[in-house]
């Protein structure tokens, strides 16, 4: 009950800290502090047996966990290390410089020349003296450099730079501050000039003359017995080692909401940890020495795969569970799981931010109360009908008890997830088996049919999630949860139980309703209001990317950003927040330019959704059939009740590229309210002037600024004509083309106010029928109301 009430005020203080920023109301304790504070509740619950204590105790919890919430949402709010000098300067991060001494504490992965891996700093050297950072022996850090990996606890020397770890760039979207702090990591940076530093602890000698040679053992074994795509499947799953080669089959299996397989998970723990229980019931083995045989085994397991925080977690359970029935103690599932997420707490508080821990936590805690409601309606039932109903039960539990997280964490559910489980977990569950059995295998001809039967098994798996991705992909997008969304998810939740135990056929009915009202959870809590002209600025680094929404719910993309390889910002955040708020297709897509920053990810616009038309300027094409146009200045692009997209600039085919920029208008009744020019400059600027009669008398209301803030556009005649309300700047931290570098907008500054997606996240600009529009900005992480007057915010 204590781990419930923590989590739920946790929850609750985050959200209150995104919606009214304020201070925490015990704001001298920070997240640490209150987590563990908290942690005296439930001795005092034990040692008190006064009738007061209960409700005290609750109280206090409640207390300590919305102050934890909102700290943490402060945390993330603040300007995480960035710099910028004066509006129109670059932006830059604080930077700690110096000479120092690490300890890898897990795996590195590798990705080309670089690897990546945790590391705590052991000692620092005299950093530069304008350095502003000041990290601490001790910290956690990741550090990624050239060269070859090292081992586990190895330790390094080198010269570190280090950062703090960014805030999400979107509602809702990854946020490396918190990925990082679930795992005690401080900050992120690279090390230049490593060299190994010799050590003769146990640590370092356990890493380099035991675990490595095991890992690359076991790797070796793998590559031998399987094809290449399987023997990645399976380093990922039994090991943790990661590699580019599983990456589209990764992809595969999490569409249709498998992706969990291919993370060293309880699930993973258990079935390895299943096999040894196997071994040694089979050579007649006393409980004291199955427990001794699986706590050692786990040890070891955990230490090879990474001491990832899903594995730590699983083999605390197994080992409890295991202790407990050796003790002869009643087992449950549900204290027991309280008691492991309390010594959590205690030991490391910000794990709590984890997404991988509330995860896993909340999934077990759903299993065991989804297996406790419907085992006593499957004890006179078949054997077949019995497994089939745990297995239904497991899979749904699981899928409900981490919904809350998945919905802030991912923003999408596929609703045929739990059915393409009950298949594929226990298939995937016997291969996972059959591999493990070919590993310990002594014998070579019996490795190697467990291994084939193996490789069947995952050939047909794989085989069937790209099939399934490619044919039924029907994600349902989950915004962030607030209060409405929270309530509706407890009462739904609650009318489970009361369908499973009422008496009467009036309480099933009820509690039915409640089951039905989970329906319209993904329906609450969106960004997107109807009825309203809504533009979105996303903050995707030094790229463009803006999606106009209109009252109608149409929609239309302006440019698409860069991309790397198969990924980017825009299959990174752009996507996954237009799946959360709805928006399965597009009306349009307008490529103002052939540059990457602004045309990159057209390809990956292509695949992800139903395009209706390509409005094209410049050199671009569309990246596939359909309709292609290339508009001249005066045609409507696109009509969504009152509002309409209308081509403004002039075609310039004798110059350069960024002249030849499609600049669009965004008009309602006659009036141009908005104005996004793509990278035009000067020249390009002055055609455009000339194909506009009459701008309104009192001036736009945003201007997108062209070139990303460059000092080549929007020039003083541009500003002096349109007269812009507020300017939207599209631009990265610490890009290699110093913008923002717009030196004239500092003399219009008692006039215009300038927003920038590198200082203060994506930009939602709302437009009523009449009236200046409502401008937030996921400012470090939260919808921050700003200042609608036109003399600035």
């Amino acid at each position: 009950m204590w781990a419930l009430t923590l989590m739920i005020s946790l929850a609750a203080g985050e959200w209150r800290a995104r919606t009214v920023p304020q201070a925490g109301p015990l704001c001298a304790l920070d997240v640490t502090q209150s987590v563990r504070t908290s942690c005296a509740a439930p001795l005092l619950l034990a040692l008190g047996t006064h009738p007061v204590i209960r409700p005290l105790v609750t109280v206090g919890t409640m207390l300590l966990g919305w102050n934890a919430g909102i700290q943490l949402r402060d945390a993330t709010n603040d300007d995480m290390g960035l710099r910028c000098d004066d509006p129109w300067s670059p932006s830059h991060r604080d930077v700690w410089r110096g000479p120092a001494y690490l300890r890898v504490t897990a795996w590195p992965r590798s990705a080309g020349e670089r690897w990546r891996a945790p590391a705590v700093i052991l000692g620092l050297g005299t950093p530069d003296p304008d350095d502003k950072a000041r990290p601490v022996p001790g910290e956690g850090v990741m550090v990624s450099a050239k060269g070859t990996p090292p081992r586990l606890w190895q330790v390094l020397g080198g010269d570190l730079d280090l950062r703090r770890p960014r805030r999400a760039t979107v509602p809702g979207g990854f946020s490396p501050y918190r990925f990082l702090q679930g795992r005690g990591v401080d900050w992120e940076g690279r090390i230049g000039d490593v060299s190994l530093v010799p050590d003769a602890g146990f640590l370092n000698r356990s890493g380099s003359q035991g675990l490595s040679p095991l890992r690359e053992r076991v790797v070796r074994r793998l590559t031998r017995l399987f094809p290449p795509d399987e023997a990645h499947l399976l380093q990922s799953v039994l090991l943790g080692h990661k590699t580019e080669g599983i990456h589209a089959l990764r992809n595969a299996y999490a569409t249709v909401g498998l992706g969990h397989l291919f993370a060293v998970s309880g699930l993973h723990v258990g079935l390895v940890a299943g096999v040894v229980l196997l071994i040694l019931r089979g050579v007649r083995a006393g409980r004291l020495a199955m427990l001794i045989g699986l706590t050692l085994f786990l040890i070891v397991y955990v230490f090879l795969v990474g001491m990832p925080g899903s594995s730590l977690r699983a083999a605390a359970l197994l080992i409890m569970t295991m202790l407990a029935g050796w003790a002869g103690r009643d087992h449950d599932g549900l204290r027991t799981l309280g008691l492991l997420l309390w010594i959590w707490a205690l030991a490391t508080p910000g794990a709590l931010v984890d997404s991988g821990l509330r995860l896993s936590f909340g999934a077990a805690a759903g299993i065991i109360v989804t297996l406790r409601l419907v085992t006593p309606y499957l004890h006179d039932r078949t054997r077949i009908l019995r497994w089939l109903g745990n297995a239904l039960a497991v899979s749904i539990g699981a899928q409900l008890g981490a919904l809350p997280e998945t919905a802030r964490s991912f923003g999408w559910l596929h609703p045929l997830a739990t059915l393409f489980n009950l298949v594929a977990v226990p298939a995937f569950s016997g291969a996972v088996w059959l591999a493990a059995g070919a590993l310990l295998i002594p014998w070579p001809w019996l490795a190697e049919t467990f291994a084939s039967w193996a490789w069947l098994i995952l050939r047909l798996l794989s085989a069937g999630a790209a099939m399934m991705s490619d044919t039924v992909d029907c994600r349902i997008g989950l915004p962030e949860w607030g209060p409405v969304a929270a309530a509706i998810f407890i009462g739904g939740t609650c009318g489970i139980v009361v369908c499973c135990r009422g008496r009467t056929i009036v309480a099933r009915l009820i509690g039915g309703l409640a089951v039905c009202s989970l329906l319209v959870v993904p329906y609450i809590g969106r960004t997107l209001r109807p009825g309203d002209m809504t533009t979105v600025q996303f903050d995707i680094g030094q790229g463009d990317c803006a999606l106009f929404v209109f009252p109608d719910d149409s929609a239309v993309l302006i440019d698409t950003g860069e991309t790397w390889h198969d990924t980017g910002p825009f299959a990174r955040n752009v996507r996954p927040w237009m799946r959360r708020e709805g928006i399965d297709r597009l009306s349009g897509v307008i490529l103002t330019h052939a540059h990457a920053d602004h045309d990159g990810a057209a390809g990956q616009v292509a695949d992800a959704l139903p395009v209706g038309v390509w409005w094209l300027g410049g050199s671009t094409s569309a990246p596939a059939e359909g309709i292609a146009i290339h508009p001249a200045p005066g045609d409507t692009l696109h009509v969504g009740g009152e509002w309409a997209l209308v081509c403004v600039a002039l075609p310039m085919a004798e110059t350069e590229e960024n002249d030849r920029s499609l600049a669009v208008a965004l008009v309602c009744e006659q009036r141009i309210r908005g104005l996004w020019t793509g990278d035009l400059e000067a020249a390009g600027e002055q055609a455009l002037l000339g194909n506009i009669d009459a701008w309104p008398a009192e001036g736009i209301d945003v201007l997108k600024a062209g070139h990303h803030g460059s000092r080549t556009s929007s020039t003083v005649s541009l500003l002096d004509t349109i007269r812009p309300a507020r300017v939207l700047v599209s631009c990265g931290i610490e890009n290699r083309h110093s913008h923002p570098s717009h030196g004239v907008f500092l003399t219009h500054g008692d006039t215009i106010t300038a927003l920038r997606t590198d200082l203060c996240g994506t930009l939602f600009v709302r437009w009523h029928r009449n009236g200046p529009p409502e401008i937030r900005a996921h400012a470090t992480g939260r919808a921050q109301q700003l200042d609608t007057t036109r003399d600035g915010a």
